[in-house]
């Protein structure tokens, strides 16, 4: 059987054991071991006694890995996974290895400079093709959404300094390289277009927020934001003023585009 899927059964087998038969775990692994797979009884046990030696560490280590950047905790993680499990570390934990070689593509297209967002878009599909195989298409049916994100999210610098034009042109593209269908891209469209007004909302309102804190002060400076508000943002009003109370201003941030 693929190691990896033996390793989620142990992992599941383990987990119910030990919160079943908190004292006697190990016992009725070997148990159950024994009698459903005599001939692999051992090999299987000598398995799960390293997954709860890597668990283990994860639970002791947990506060440390959480503390390290990406790159030292990814170090970490491998070098304590192939002195455990071998070079069978790369066949249990190949889903993670897939989407590291994705995020290290992301990483790198955001930031590269002098290359077009169209080049940029075609090594993206290049690398999600090279990391996923054969398992790309249903990978995107179940996580389309969050692939296209991951981009939108890396090419904010050239969404930027794009035109509005431009930038409703790219961002559809990206979606319809992505597999998105009509429908779904007419109502992107429509988001993106409702999310440029309201940003534009923004960008008056603050001006006029601004011109109206310096102008009147105490409960009229209070009433006259609050009627400012209700003009530009209607039932959103309320989120806003509360959110300002707090001290975030939601205009007063960098916008990322073609998320909000």
């Amino acid at each position: 059987a693929n190691v990896r899927h033996l390793v989620e059964v142990l992992v599941e087998l383990l987990r119910f054991l030990k919160m079943k038969y908190p004292d006697t775990w190990v016992q009725m692994l070997q148990e159950i071991l024994g009698a459903a797979f005599p001939n692999e009884a051992r090999a299987l046990f000598d398995l799960s006694e390293k997954l709860y030696k890597y668990n283990k560490y994860m639970e002791e280590n947990e506060s440390k890995l959480s503390r390290m950047t990406d790159e030292e905790r990814r170090s970490a993680l491998w070098g304590m996974r192939h002195s455990l499990f071998g070079e069978e570390a790369e066949q249990i934990w190949q889903g993670e290895r897939a989407n590291e070689k994705v995020a290290d593509a992301l990483k790198k297209l955001r930031d590269s400079k002098g290359v077009s967002p169209e080049y940029k878009l075609k090594s993206y599909q290049a690398a999600l093709q090279g990391a996923y195989g054969t398992a790309l298409p249903g990978l995107m049916e179940n996580h389309r959404q969050t692939y296209v994100n991951s981009f939108i999210d890396a090419v904010q610098e050239d969404l930027t300094v794009m035109n509005s034009g431009e930038r409703a042109a790219f961002l559809r593209d990206i979606r319809e390289t992505m597999g998105m269908d009509d429908a779904a891209l007419s109502r992107w469209d429509k988001l993106d277009s409702d999310r440029d007004q309201r940003w534009s909302n923004g960008e008056l309102y603050m001006q006029e927020r601004k011109d109206l804190t310096a102008k009147y002060s105490g409960e009229e400076r209070e009433q006259k934001l609050d009627e400012l508000r209700n003009k530009l943002f209607g039932e959103e009003a309320e989120s806003i003023k509360n959110e300002e109370s707090g001290g975030y201003f939601r205009f007063g941030q960098k916008r990322r585009y073609g998320r909000e």
